[in-house]
């Protein structure tokens, strides 16, 4: 018997092992905290900024009647390029734009986010990240709306 309980032990430890394994691989808490002040190489932009929108990263809340959506936009700060998401559009106070960025070609990100629209009509911002020509490294635009979540593609 104690042979037994020593396998079902080993088994539950190997087990408890790889999910955390599996866990670290995916995307970081989601927070605010990790891409502002300065965090993870992020800047603090206006609530309100807007630059280039990229196309393929618009993705829209899904509902017929929401007319909201969120986008890549693009931009120089401090003369580099920079990237972050905006919500725009008939936004609601409590919608909720973020943005993930990744360097490993979407295999586990940061969630920068997610920021919160403070009135009707108001756009909101993520905080912005310099881009970078790597194939591996991505942005992508996400919202939630009601509680409901959708995300772009990745840029």
């Amino acid at each position: 018997m104690p042979s037994f309980r020593r396998y079902l032990h080993v088994a539950a430890v190997g087990i408890l092992a790889v999910g955390g394994l599996n866990l670290a691989t995916g995307s970081a808490a989601a927070s605010p905290a990790a891409c502002q002040n300065g965090a993870n190489g992020f800047v603090s932009i206006p609530y309100n900024k807007t630059g280039t929108p990229i196309g393929s990263t618009r993705v829209d809340a899904g509902l017929a009647v929401s007319a909201r959506w969120a986008q890549i936009h693009v931009a120089n700060i401090g003369g580099v390029q920079h990237g972050w998401a905006i919500i725009q559009g008939r936004t609601q106070p409590g919608d909720k734009v973020w943005m993930d960025w990744t360097r490993d070609n979407e295999a586990s990100w940061i969630q920068c986010g997610p920021f919160t629209v403070q009135s009707a009509g108001s756009p909101n911002t993520s905080a912005a990240k310099r881009t970078d020509p790597s194939a591996s490294y991505k942005f992508r635009a996400c919202l939630n709306v009601n509680g409901q979540s959708w995300c772009g593609r990745w840029w």
